[in-house]
Order: structure tokens, then sequence, then C-alpha cells
């Protein structure tokens, strides 16, 4: 963790050179200098071809994703890559890659332009931006290095190998679908005249403001 925080920390500080002097990198500049030392960190031995592919292609007639990561001899993560200052938000390179990590039977992609990676769920069952897991953004003001190191380990080859991440999912997925009913739960009126019953002498709208203004999940 030590050894990725250093060197997320140099990326952090290449990422605001760049952007206070104005300069443009190529992809191939991006990869080189942001993306592939981060990869390194993480524990993927990048001179190791059965480990690491770039330009890889799991059927001839696809387009090459930039590197997939083995595990095993089977392809476990995608990484596509994009340069600095691009945005992520195109719609066209995400499914791209959702659909070619998909049809390889990878779980896991990130995309990412060196600033900010974003790591997908390829097989959750929703739409692709819904598959966003976690975000990482370096050179943002006050960003905690520890905080983005701990994100980005989740990716690193012996937690991949653990299957960390996919751990971390099930409980995401069920705490974001428990969240989603507690938010509804102000409006439920049979829980309103239950809490309005235990509570002597409160109204109904009483007790629906002050559960609005409290937030229900703070309870638990």
């Amino acid at each position: 963790m030590s050894a990725l925080s250093d060197v997320i920390s140099k990326a952090t500080d290449r990422v605001r050179d760049y952007r206070d002097r104005r300069v443009r990198l190529t992809e191939s500049d991006t990869i080189r200098v942001l993306v592939l030392p981060v990869l390194d960190a993480l524990g993927w031995d990048l001179q190791d071809v059965e480990e690491v592919r770039s330009e890889y292609r799991h059927a001839s007639a696809d387009n090459p994703v930039d590197y997939a990561l083995f595990l095993h001899a089977t392809p476990t993560l995608f990484v596509e890559a994009k340069a600095l200052g691009v945005s992520l938000d195109d719609r066209k390179p995400l499914l791209q890659t959702l659909n070619y990590a998909n049809t390889a039977g990878v779980d896991w992609c990130v995309l990412t332009n060196g600033a900010e990676w974003r790591i997908y769920k390829v097989h959750a069952p929703v739409a692709a931006e819904e598959k966003l897991f976690l975000t990482v953004r370096l050179g943002e003001g006050g960003a905690d290095t520890r905080a983005m190191a701990a994100t980005l380990s989740l990716l690193s080859r012996d937690r991949m190998r653990s299957r960390a991440i996919d751990a971390l999912w099930s409980e995401w997925r069920v705490d974001r679908a428990v969240e989603r009913i507690l938010d509804t739960v102000t409006e439920d009126d049979a829980f309103i005249r239950l809490i309005t019953k235990r509570a002597d002498g409160l109204t109904t709208g009483e007790v629906r403001a002050s559960l609005r203004r409290s937030g229900l999940r703070s309870f638990y």
C-alpha cells in the first residue's frame, strides 16, 4: 500500500503540473507516464505477456482494448485509456469496452484518462452508466492519497486473485438496494402511522417532517 500511495502521489503531482502548464499529452504518453506506473504498483508484471497484454483482441474481429490483465491464463480485467484531459463521459468507448469485456467473459473493466479512474462491474444487470462501481480522481484539491490507494488497490493482482472487489461489490449492491427502499420509507403511510402510534403526542405530519430532516439512514 505504501508503494502504491507513493506512485499515486507522484501521478497526482504530474497531473497538476501538466494542467498548470497546459501540457497536452497524447494517449500513448498518458499511458506511459500515468497509467502504467499505477498498474505496475498494483503488482501486475508489465513485462510478462502472459499476465499483461497490450492491444488485446479476444476475437480477431474486435477492436483492441488497450490492456488486458490475466490471472491463470484467463483475462480478468480490461483497461481502456484515453489521453489526459479527454472526458470519460463519452458513451461510445464505454459501451465498446463493456461489450468487449462481456464477450471475453471479463467481469471488471477500467476506463481512465490517467487523472480519473472509473471501475465498472461488467455483468451487473443494469444500464451501462449504472455499472460504474468506484471512481478515483487524481489531481483534485484535498484528495486523500491513502484513500485513493485503498480504492485502486482493489485492482491489484493479489486482490483480484482473492476476489476482494467482488465481495465489496456484493455488499455495495445490497446496501444500495436497501438505501433506495429507505429513501421511500418517509412516504410510506403505514410506517409513519407506526412511528406516530409509538410517539405520544406527535402528529403524522410532525413525524414525517422529522424523518425528512434527520435522514432515516442515520438511524442505522
